[in-house]
């Protein structure tokens, strides 16, 4: 029987998604240990455009638009799509914020317990059940540097799920129109980031975000959609990604300041660099991620984890962080995998097919000739 990590990308048997993933949330680790502690990211300082946890998390989108999009050719209805997305994402999202919630934060807070339970503003974070953005629980991290946010990663699974529903809605007319939907897409952002060219920062509606994460992270996922549609991954060269993405950091780094399009070219070249070595048939990562996708766990619990080692150890080194962070999470984002994603992912054809049988239930059987 193969196993939940050998049936994620049966279009691609030999592949990098599952390793760069992991090197993807890795990176959001090194970004944010910076950052948690009031320091200059050292790429961010390099480029004054990127951090090192943003280039992670447009790996993160560019993979995420193309893995999806496969997984919604294979799928024969929207409603069973965004099942199958659901119970990638919310499970362990669940579990994270009802551990936060009633353990971690519980443990950390300066209030007794009732006062902590009664909070409205501990019983508000709950809303994350439902993907709405909640930064605090109640006396916690107050003393810490940047910020008291409780997980401060969490904010990027809205927006990867619109994402998804505006995939979705390009499917609801037909499948095989949804490349030149998507393609309309990628132009219609295109000409958007064009128009506000010396505008500066501007608010992109639908998704609720400024223009700087507008084109950083949706750009990237409708990137990767398009190349799975468009049947183009022959045309992810890792060394074209490499060459464009060296060109315009030099462009920007010696630009006065990084305009509309220069953000826009160059999550396009991170997306574009990581589609390519993900997609390389040598598989040259693949021995990290043997005994199960980690990345997902890694990246729900980071956050915290950093905020507590911080909020112990003030006088922590950024080196120290990263360490202790990875291995600490890491055990996280292990039994995070092991009870509760990949039974989840193990159910998938198993609750598709529940759902056939339902679908089919309703449905007026065929006249007989």
């Amino acid at each position: 029987m193969r196993s939940v990590m050998q049936t994620q990308h049966e279009d691609h048997a030999v592949n990098n998604f599952d390793a760069l993933r992991l090197i993807a949330a890795w990176l959001v680790i090194v970004g944010h240990s910076f950052e948690l502690l009031g320091r200059g990211d050292p790429l961010h300082d390099a480029l004054k455009v990127e951090s090192l946890g943003a280039i992670g998390v447009i790996m993160f989108f560019a993979m995420s638009g193309y893995l999806v999009t496969l997984s919604l050719l294979r799928t024969p209805s929207i409603g069973e799509f965004l099942w199958k997305r659901a119970l990638r994402i919310l499970p362990a999202l669940w579990v994270l914020i009802a551990v936060s919630v009633f353990v971690w934060g519980a443990a950390l807070t300066r209030f007794d317990l009732l006062t902590y339970y009664t909070s409205l503003t501990t019983q508000d974070y709950l809303v994350w059940m439902f993907l709405r953005i909640r930064q605090y629980l109640p006396g916690t991290f107050e003393n810490n540097p940047l910020q008291q946010g409780f997980n401060g990663s969490l904010w990027t699974l809205p927006l990867e799920a619109r994402c998804y529903f505006v995939l979705a809605l390009c499917a609801v007319a037909r499948k095989r129109w949804l490349k030149w939907l998507v393609a309309l897409t990628l132009i219609g952002i295109a000409v958007v980031a064009f128009r506000h060219f010396g505008r500066g920062v501007f608010r992109v509606k639908v998704f609720t975000i400024d223009s700087y994460l507008f084109l950083k992270l949706v750009v990237p996922f409708f990137l990767g959609s398009a190349i799975a549609l468009w049947g183009t991954p022959r045309w992810c060269r890792v060394w074209f990604g490499v060459f464009s993405l060296a060109a315009i950091s030099l462009w920007i780094k010696f630009a006065e300041q990084a305009p509309v399009a220069g953000w826009l070219v160059f999550a396009m070249c991170v997306g574009y660099l990581a589609l390519g070595v993900a997609l390389h048939t040598h598989g040259w990562f693949t021995g990290i991620t043997r005994h199960g996708d980690f990345s997902y766990g890694l990246y729900l619990y980071a956050f915290p984890v950093q905020q507590t080692l911080i909020s112990f150890f003030p006088l922590i080194s950024v080196a120290v962080l990263i360490a202790a962070t990875t291995a600490f999470t890491g055990f996280f984002a292990y039994l995070s995998w092991r009870f509760v994603e990949a039974p989840m992912l193990a159910e998938k054809s198993r609750l598709s097919a529940w759902l056939l049988s339902l679908r089919n239930a309703f449905q007026f059987p065929k006249a007989v000739a």
